[in-house]
């Protein structure tokens, strides 16, 4: 089994890189073992979604809760279409930036499609929190980090943010 590890923003240009489709029979770990991990790996981290770049597994493969009970483990998924392109600013986070959070646009609704373990494909709609979301996992697996989605100014800000807040509460 492949050994997955949280990339944090100290490899920048690791989690910059655009990820490779998942090919399901030449992987350095089977589709199961992948579902497995992610999905535990969400439940302990008390995470909305992961993906597999975040998890120095650079190819095409996240997983995210589709609804509140349920985590769906997404191969090679694409955004088909933008249902609603209503603009939806709220805070975002994200494990590989740990304690910084941002506010972030993101479209209302979309229509999605993606493989599962068994590469069966799939396709949904997800709206609001579950749609932002997704945008946000796969943009992981094109190379983008949720920081480039904000200005300067209101990255400095929110890094300040971060550093009294670790500062009041002694955290490294």
């Amino acid at each position: 089994m492949f050994k997955f590890t949280l990339v944090t923003e100290d490899n920048i240009e690791y989690l910059s890189q655009v990820s490779k489709e998942y090919d399901y029979m030449n992987s350095p770990s089977s589709p199961y073992e992948i579902d497995e991990f992610m999905q535990q790996y969400i439940r302990e981290a008390k995470a909305f979604g992961v993906s597999g770049v975040q998890l120095s597994f650079p190819y095409r493969v996240f997983a995210i809760h589709t609804d509140e009970e349920t985590i769906t483990t997404m191969f090679n998924p694409k955004l088909i279409e933008v249902i609603d392109d209503t603009q939806i600013r709220m805070e975002e986070g994200c494990l590989s930036f740990p304690g910084l959070f941002l506010n972030v646009p993101r479209e209302r609704a979309i229509k999605i499609e993606y493989q599962d373990r068994l590469k069966k494909l799939n396709t949904m709609e997800l709206y609001d929190y579950y749609a932002r979301g997704f945008l946000h996992e796969l943009d992981h697996l094109n190379g983008v980090v949720f920081t480039s989605h904000v200005g300067r100014l209101s990255l400095k800000m929110a890094r300040k943010k971060l550093y009294k807040r670790k500062k009041r509460y002694n955290i490294q």
